[in-house]
């Protein structure tokens, strides 16, 4: 509950301010969508996530594991085309046991600009897909597994070692 009270004490949600509204923009060849979980009146843009910790560190690599920086990436570049003067993108973690501590994070500078970059090559890709008609994934043929090279591994259920 107090993770809740500072969260509303930080006024996130401010005159003008819209929730789930399904965005698509036009900047590629083939329509960008999204639905951003809150954009404020003041252009900020959220997205909630619960965690088992919101700690700074374990934020950070959730980000990267999740690619949440794509996301920011995404979005600001969504967001942009229906708001002016679009400021960041923030992630509200929430844990999901008691107390339910909660934080705030903004995802900026190197961060943020290796979402872009990376976004930006996706858009490239996916226009490329589009035009070649061609979507290229996992193949199409049986792929044979063997233990890595070195690596000796019991099954331990099965009693066998490979």
């Amino acid at each position: 509950a107090q993770s809740a009270e500072r969260i509303s004490d930080a006024h996130i949600v401010r005159t003008g301010a819209w929730a789930e509204v399904a965005l698509t923009a036009h900047d590629c060849k083939t329509p960008i969508k999204g639905i951003p979980d809150l954009v404020d009146g003041d252009g900020w843009i959220y997205d909630l996530k619960t965690t088992e910790d919101a700690t700074e560190r374990t934020v950070l690599r959730t980000i990267l594991q999740y690619g949440y920086h794509l996301q920011a990436a995404h979005y600001l570049n969504l967001v942009s085309h229906y708001v002016d003067g679009v400021k960041g993108f923030r992630l509200i973690f929430v844990e999901k046991q008691k107390p339910y501590a909660g934080a705030i994070y903004e995802i900026s500078g190197d961060l943020l600009e290796l979402g872009r970059k990376t976004v930006a090559g996706l858009y490239q890709t996916y226009d490329k897909c589009v035009a070649e008609n061609n979507w290229p994934g996992l193949p199409a043929h049986v792929t044979k597994l063997d233990a890595l090279p070195g690596a000796k591994k019991t099954a331990p259920d099965a009693g066998i070692t490979f």
